[in-house]
Formats: C-alpha cells, sequence, structure tokens
C-alpha cells in the first residue's frame, strides 16, 4: 500500500470523516484542499511556518504545535497556534 500524500491524503481524510490528525507541517502543505471534519490538528517533527496556521485555521479548528526530543518522548511542549500570533514551541507538558 502506498502512503498518502496531497490530494489523495486530503480524499481519504474527507471520504472518513477525520476529525484529528496529527503529522509534519510538510504533509500538512501538501494537501491544497481543506478538510472540513478536521477539527484537531497536532504538527510536528519540524519548524511549523506561520503561513501554514493561517491558511489551516478556521473557526471550530484547533491546530496544536507539539515538540519533543524523539530519543525520550514523544511531546515535550504543546502550544496552541492562531493566525494572529506567532508560531512557538508552547510550554512544556506537566
Amino acid at each position: 500500500q502506498m502512503p498518502l500524500v496531497g490530494e489523495e491524503l486530503a480524499d481519504f481524510l474527507r471520504h472518513h470523516d477525520i476529525t484529528c490528525m496529527a503529522c509534519s507541517p510538510t504533509l500538512l502543505s501538501s494537501m491544497t484542499s481543506d478538510v472540513p471534519s478536521l477539527r484537531t490538528l497536532l504538527v510536528g517533527g519540524e519548524a511549523c511556518p506561520h503561513n501554514l496556521v493561517v491558511r489551516w485555521s478556521k473557526p471550530g479548528r484547533q491546530i496544536l504545535n507539539t515538540y519533543g526530543p524523539t530519543e525520550a518522548t514523544v511531546t515535550a511542549t504543546m502550544g496552541a497556534l492562531t493566525p494572529d500570533r506567532p508560531v512557538t514551541i508552547g510550554a512544556p507538558l506537566p
């Protein structure tokens, strides 16, 4: 089975009414059309460009930037991303 990228991924997400997705900003940017069912996006693994936050933000959708050293944990910090604020890695998780 081939990995889904770009519009093939967007079509899959729409077809299955996926509401939450964790991915890299690069994978998210490969989708050129919106996926209305997505309510929560967790991005990580690389820096998230602010223009991607602007592009994917919409009322009712939460975008979270996650960061963590892969050797020790999956996510050590998390912060909400909004179009009106700079992208940060957020605050440490408890």
